[in-house]
């Protein structure tokens, strides 16, 4: 924590991250409380209300409204929410499976290993959208299914990284001398492997949590993402594509909040590569 303290308070782009980050978490639990209308409530006599204007019966719209007459920033903050629990459940689930099999792989060697690596490849050489798409197509458009989809989708890399941050652990000195000391094989692997393997794993996974938010803003755009009542980032965008011409607002207020969630999210990750990396540390 004082490394990261002290690296944030030296990097810009890392105190910005982690503000951006921070507002967007805090949008998303106070959402109630942030939009001034519920997000599914229509009026069509107020449709396509330009943003900063107020209209005589619903009064102020920041963001304007869209084609239904729905508030654009009331549906924005709470699609903050949609984005932010895909997000963050889909990294957790693709560690819960890759971390795993990435251990158990590197730590086991022969034909386990080589098992679980080409399974581990096989995944990796298919087209991560298609694939999803796919799933998607034959699963119902629930927000559960929706994180299963992209954990399976994308565990992957994180055992690809996994057994190779083992591959140079279980050859260590302090390794052996639990081998020497009659240590099993499930206290090395939680004890002595899995620290070790934790902090450039979660490096990543800081990094791909942005990833699984385009991913989830994709499968709406698509069509086959998350379902009324639940807002989304992505059906916002696909709902303005009819109107970029005579309501840019409708998209671009959306994809604005995709882009600067990613941004946070980019950075927050980078500044905590440099508190993990020892070689940025020294040049620091």
């Amino acid at each position: 924590m004082r490394g990261l303290l002290r690296t944030l308070t030296r990097s810009p782009k890392g105190l910005a991250g982690v503000c951006l980050t921070c507002l967007f978490i805090c949008t998303a639990l106070f959402a109630p409380k942030v939009a001034p209308f519920d997000p599914n409530r229509q009026d069509l006599l107020s449709a396509l209300v330009p943003p900063g204007l107020a209209h005589a019966d619903t009064g102020f719209h920041p963001f304007g409204t869209d084609a239904l007459g729905r508030d654009v920033f009331s549906r924005v903050v709470f699609g903050t929410r949609v984005s932010l629990v895909v997000g963050t459940m889909a990294v957790a689930a693709s560690l819960a499976i890759g971390v795993p099999v990435g251990v158990l792989g590197g730590y086991s060697g022969g034909l386990t290993d080589d098992v679980l690596s080409r399974l581990t490849d096989t995944l990796m050489s298919l087209p991560f959208l298609v694939v999803a798409l796919a799933l998607m197509a034959v699963l119902h458009p629930l927000l559960a299914n929706i994180i299963l989809v992209l954990a399976i989708t994308s565990w992957a890399p994180y055992a690809r990284l996994a057994r190779s941050q083992t591959l140079g652990v279980r050859e260590m000195d302090y390794i052996e001398a639990c081998h020497a000391t009659g240590a099993g094989v499930t206290r090395i692997l939680w004890r002595h492997v899995l620290p070790n393997v934790a902090i450039p794993v979660l490096v990543v996974a800081s990094l791909q949590v942005g990833t699984m938010i385009l991913a989830e803003a994709s499968l709406a755009f698509l069509g086959v993402g998350v379902q009324p009542p639940l807002v989304s980032w992505g059906s916002m965008a696909a709902d303005g594509w009819s109107y970029l011409r005579s309501a840019w607002w409708v998209a671009t207020f959306p994809g604005l909040g995709i882009s600067l969630v990613v941004l946070g999210l980019n950075l927050f990750g980078d500044a905590l590569r440099d508190v993990a990396d020892p070689v940025t540390r020294r040049y620091r």
